[in-house]
């Protein structure tokens, strides 16, 4: 059993179906009787509903490693996802088809803060373009921040160009005669939005994403994933997009020659054992 909990969003997980049903009767009846004595209680002014479950959000869904071949044994379809903390979680597969745990921002997360830009860009129409800027900088800097966990740098880029796009309109509609090109906010947005970033690295390398030569072993093997199959260059910057740690290209060829080394001599070994 492992749970999860946020102010008053929890995620529990069980290995086994019966104890998740076990478990979500017990709480059921348990909330049930607490909104019970809540009701009887005359000096407590908490609202009754306010210790129910919510029947939308508390559900039972098969989730995890072994929940995409056993639903497709059954004719399930695909797994189910769940929203947890501004994410949706989905189960997918690595590039080696292993489990991988997906999170991308949810749909309504990033629609309400889109709004939320939209309505305050009215407020802001008659500001100069550098204030609006820095204003919009520091807005998608603050979205990096928090939703830029690996697996979700589309919903990144996407969210910067949304919000390009409503700085577009807000520039055009400041005056009957504006005609603000593309170019423009193109060349503004390069200036003045940061672009999308990996900010948080796998659980896995957390401990190792740090600038030095001792490298750990998740992340040796990040490096010589991505650095077997293009340049040492281009691997830095998918490393810095996929996983939020900075390493350079030295560093990167010292890792990949020395586990290509290294798999040499395993192979060499072996054949001089038969």
């Amino acid at each position: 059993m492992l749970v999860v909990r946020y102010a008053d969003d929890t995620v529990v997980s069980f290995e086994h179906r019966a104890d998740a049903e076990r478990f979500l009767q017990d709480l059921r009846q348990r909330t049930a009787k607490f909104a019970l004595d809540l009701q009887r209680a005359d000096r407590l002014s908490l609202h009754r509903s306010a210790s129910r479950l919510d029947p939308e959000k508390t559900r039972l869904i098969e989730f995890g490693k072994r929940a995409a071949a056993n639903r497709a044994a059954s004719k399930a379809g695909k797994p189910e996802t769940f929203d947890f903390l501004g994410f949706t979680h989905i189960c997918g597969r690595s590039r080696r088809g292993g489990f991988l745990l997906l999170r991308h921002t949810r749909r309504k997360s990033m629609m309400g803060k889109l709004e939320e830009v939209k309505e305050e860009l009215r407020r802001r129409w008659h500001q100069g373009i550098p204030q609006q800027g820095e204003w919009l900088g520091q807005v998608v800097r603050e979205f990096n921040q928090y939703f830029g966990v690996p697996t979700n740098i589309r919903a990144l880029a996407a969210f910067r160009y949304h919000v390009s796009v409503l700085w577009c309109r807000a520039l055009r509609r400041r005056g009957q005669k504006d005609r603000t090109a593309w170019d423009k906010v193109e060349r503004l947005t390069e200036a003045y939005l940061p672009a999308a970033c990996i900010c948080r690295p796998w659980p896995t390398l957390r401990r190792s994403h740090a600038l030095r030569p001792e490298v750990g072993a998740g992340c040796q093997r990040a490096i010589t994933d991505f650095a077997a199959d293009q340049p040492f260059a281009a691997s830095r910057i998918k490393l810095r997009e996929h996983y939020g740690f900075e390493i350079g290209e030295s560093t990167i060829q010292r890792i990949t020659l020395g586990h290509a080394r290294a798999m040499f001599e395993s192979g060499r070994a072996q054949q001089l054992s038969f």
